[in-house]
């Protein structure tokens, strides 16, 4: 599943991004309502006493885009605009990572998550909305310099933010090494990134999605960093047919990926009767036969780490 987010991701063009900031914050930092805010909301994660908040944005139905270092056996919630009066929620069953590796640095791996909700969102009027991501690069963007960062502020109101694309070798001068997957925003002066951003904060050219805020943004010296949808990596994934026919498919997507079916094949129950007669009569049935025969699934099976912890129980 891992590659397939990948490759959806890269077919719209994502990056992470940095951000370049004067030393002063003095004047001038306008903030409007957002003309996106139907396609943004606050994220909500929690283990144990561990809560993080971010935002979140709404690609489908069933699936929301952000930045996170968290792993995938979090709770999340997303809380969007449901209507002037009430605001809606929809819980998260599946966490998935861009990269495997804890991410510490935000230029050195781009923070990519993607929470599969176990209910989906309700496309109604003035309440929610799918985001347009990108399909073209960067340099084919008529106007760079005014660009948009949308976010959600303290009181939960998504507002947008003026943004400058800043050119790559400028950004490589203060990171370096710089993934190819991030890039670099300049935001007006008097702005705070680290006050006004949260992880997961979208920035958006010619309201088409180009990138992500990550987590960690005060460890972020002078420039602001931001992750791209649209690295070599990144870029080239998310034009995948297959990838983007997968995500629209609840039920392969919910077999491949869901942390139900990897607590069962971890379970003492399935491990202590891997070797019974009626498993291995219902493991060659049609349908579970050519579910384990699927690439991740039977790549997990066949792991190492799989098949010590079955042969030592």
């Amino acid at each position: 599943m891992m590659k397939n987010l990948k490759e959806f991701l890269l077919y719209f063009a994502f990056f992470i991004i940095i951000f370049i900031n004067k030393s002063q914050y003095a004047t001038g930092c306008a903030d409007n309502e957002s003309n996106l805010e139907l396609c943004f909301g606050k994220v909500n994660c929690k283990k144990g006493s561990e809560e993080s908040t971010g935002v979140g944005i709404i690609i489908s139905d069933r699936f929301i885009l952000t930045a996170s270092t968290l792993p995938s056996d979090i709770w999340c919630e997303i809380v969007y605009k449901e209507s002037a009066e009430a605001t809606g929620s929809r819980d998260s069953v599946v966490i998935t990572n861009f990269e495997i590796d804890i991410n510490l640095y935000p230029w050195l791996t781009p923070q990519l998550q993607i929470l599969q909700l176990v209910e989906p969102i309700t496309y109604k009027v003035k309440e929610a909305a799918p985001i347009d991501m990108t399909t073209k690069p960067l340099k084919k963007f008529k106007d760079l310099s005014t660009c948009e960062l949308h976010t959600v502020n303290a009181d939960n109101k998504v507002r947008e933010y003026v943004a400058t694309i800043v050119p790559r070798k400028e950004c490589e001068a203060v990171y370096d090494p710089l993934h190819e997957d991030i890039i670099c925003v300049k935001m007006p002066d008097g702005c705070d990134h680290c006050k006004l951003l949260k992880g997961g904060s979208g920035l958006a050219c010619e309201d088409k999605l180009v990138g992500v805020s990550p987590y960690l943004l005060s460890t972020v010296h002078s420039h602001d960093l931001l992750s791209t949808i649209q690295s070599h990596y990144l870029w080239s994934t998310v034009q995948s047919h297959d990838l983007l026919s997968t995500i629209q498919s609840h039920d392969l997507l919910s077999t491949l990926q869901s942390h139900y079916l990897w607590s069962t094949l971890q379970s003492p129950y399935l491990l202590s009767t891997v070797q019974s007669h009626d498993l291995l009569s219902t493991i060659q049935t049609h349908y579970l036969w050519s579910t384990v025969q699927s690439h991740d699934l039977l790549s997990t099976i066949q792991s190492p780490y799989f098949l010590s912890t079955v042969q030592s129980h």
